[in-house]
């Protein structure tokens, strides 16, 4: 089983990956505001690989294979007209499969 393949800047995938879900959880507490910096990554179509899997638990995400998966589930559970459009737009423009489950499953839960 080969290991998930490095970005050019020596992306350090444990410390890189911490920092990147403490982002996304600062931007989840700032409201809409932060929700639109969210969006705009998604929309952007740009991810990063943390590695290959993922681990859930009572139906949420523990371990994520990337950044968009991470975005999408810092979503999960907020009921706001910006968290509503983000996975309504990702619903209409991704193919991936968990993108797709994550998207429908949040819009669910509003």
């Amino acid at each position: 089983r080969s290991q998930p393949k490095k970005d050019p800047e020596n992306f350090e995938r444990d410390t890189d990956t911490a920092k990147y879900l403490g982002l996304l959880q600062q931007l989840r507490d700032q409201g809409e505001e932060g929700e639109k910096a969210i969006q705009e990554f998604l929309r952007s179509g740009e991810d990063i690989r943390f590695g290959d899997g993922y681990s859930m638990s009572n139906g949420r995400l523990t371990t994520f294979p990337s950044l968009r998966i991470a975005a999408l589930e810092s979503l999960f559970n907020l009921k706001d007209p910006v968290a509503m459009e983000t996975n309504t737009e990702v619903l209409r423009q991704t193919s991936d499969g968990m993108e797709l489950w994550l998207a429908s499953r949040n819009l669910e839960k509003i």
